[in-house]
């Protein structure tokens, strides 16, 4: 590989670990390259068309993200995502009545993006399925609107204003639920599939500053009673859910709330990892090989990291290879070798 591209790869943040929301879906390489057969994303959007309750399982930076990105991405057709951060929002994770009423409060968010969209902007959308980074949550500086192309819908947004308001404080949950229910059904009449996407839920392990006990009640109530009265709405589930959740004996098994778990799968060798770094680079514009871009055994060095110390995350694996990638070009190698690796990994925390 010569300098100049390695430079490119540089300027267009290929190797970024965590990329803006905004873009995360352009530099998703999907699993079926990586893992031929594991067709993830494929099976992901099938359940979702069918309004299935899915949780989408694996370790955190594994890629459960960027799959929910990808797959509910500008080329959703037929679906309508509405994202529902749960990270930090303690009473939301164990109170149904919180959660059905930051559910509004995230409906009445995207609305009001909607209106913000001007006319060119929503033809353009409706012509061309613009990509997330044209909608108002990357150009505005808002997250959470990759793939809400069902904002530019007037007639579906016109509906929704005359129920959602965000002050349900007086209401009931079987009134704030009926509100979120006739919201689901107005996108259902546009021959959208609804689909409440929570990702973040993984966050707790980090985020709570708790103990695993209290982690443990949590993750309990939340995919227990909390969770439960989604079950009576006309729209699908996505729920990224930390692997270490599913192992412990206080995860709620056999409530029917989940109808199915799909698991991120894992790279299972170096050439995985190699596909995912020449799939990374193409996504940015550059065309190669990975031999071009890291040496064999820089990609060996690597490889032991995701299994060992990286516990299998390619975040991580991302967060090296950036460094590397770096400090190559800032001595003026062509390529990332093996110091380059090295010295990432020691400035890596």
């Amino acid at each position: 590989m010569s300098l100049e591209k390695l430079q490119q790869l540089v300027g267009a943040r290929g190797f970024d670990q965590r990329p803006p929301s905004a873009s995360l879906y352009a530099l998703h390489v999907p699993f079926d390259e990586l893992v031929p057969g594991s067709q993830v994303e494929r099976q992901l959007r099938e359940l979702a068309h069918r309004s299935e309750r899915i949780g989408l399982v694996g370790p955190s930076g594994a890629g459960k993200s960027s799959v929910v990105s990808y797959t509910f991405g500008p080329s959703s057709e037929g679906l309508a995502p509405i994202y529902v951060p749960v990270r930090a929002e303690e009473d939301v994770v164990t109170e149904p009545k919180a959660l059905a009423g930051h559910i509004v409060r995230m409906l009445a968010r995207a609305l009001s993006l909607a209106q913000q969209i001007t006319e060119s902007e929503r033809l353009s959308i409706l012509r061309d399925s613009t990509p997330a980074e044209s909608l108002p949550g990357s150009s505005r500086g808002l997250s959470g609107t990759i793939g809400m192309q069902w904002l530019a819908r007037a007639e579906l947004t016109g509906a929704m204003q005359s129920i959602v308001s965000p002050d349900h404080s007086r209401r009931s949950l079987p009134e704030i639920v009926d509100v979120v229910g006739a919201a689901m059904r107005i996108l259902s009449v546009g021959d959208l599939i609804p689909v409440l996407i929570i990702d973040d839920s993984d966050a707790w392990l980090a985020s709570l500053s708790h103990s695993e006990r209290q982690v443990e009640v949590t993750v309990s109530r939340f995919f227990g009673s909390t969770l439960s009265f989604v079950c009576d709405l006309p729209c699908a589930l996505v729920v990224a859910i930390h692997d270490h959740y599913l192992e412990s004996s206080s995860f709620p098994r056999g409530t029917g709330i989940l109808d199915r778990f799909l698991d991120v799968p894992s790279l299972p060798d170096r050439s995985a990892l190699d596909r995912l770094i020449a799939g990374r680079a193409r996504l940015c514009g550059v065309e190669c090989v990975t031999s071009d871009v890291i040496t064999d055994e820089a990609l060996a060095t690597l490889e032991v990291f995701y299994r060992a110390e990286a516990h299998l995350s390619i975040r991580k694996v991302m967060a090296v290879l950036n460094t590397a990638l770096n400090h190559a070009e800032g001595v003026l190698n062509e390529c990332i070798g093996l110091a380059d690796i090295e010295t990432a990994l020691a400035e890596t925390p």
